[in-house]
Order: C-alpha cells, then sequence, then structure tokens
C-alpha cells in the first residue's frame, strides 16, 4: 500500500506512515490505545426462481 499512496504523499507524510506501521516504533499502530478498527463484510446470497 505504501508503494501505492508513496507518490503523491510529501516526505513528511511517508515519515509519519513509517512510524505508525513499523511494528517496533512506540508510536505505532500496535502500541496506540486510541486506534480501533473495524470492519465488515457483506454477502450476498440469491438463487434462480
Amino acid at each position: 500500500m505504501r508503494g501505492g499512496v508513496a507518490p503523491v504523499l510529501t516526505a513528511e507524510d511517508l515519515a509519519a506512515l513509517d512510524q505508525l506501521v513499523d511494528t517496533g516504533s512506540p508510536h505505532g499502530i500496535l502500541h496506540r490505545s486510541d486506534l480501533c478498527v473495524r470492519t465488515e463484510r457483506t454477502v450476498w446470497a440469491a438463487r434462480r426462481t
């Protein structure tokens, strides 16, 4: 994902992104208490009549 957004981000934004995804960084997303990840999946089912 980083490679896809890198051309449109500033160097400062890239540095912030790198710090967030670094699992060893105390500021990484794994160590943040103010972050909640939610996902949703929609499934459609149909049958012919």
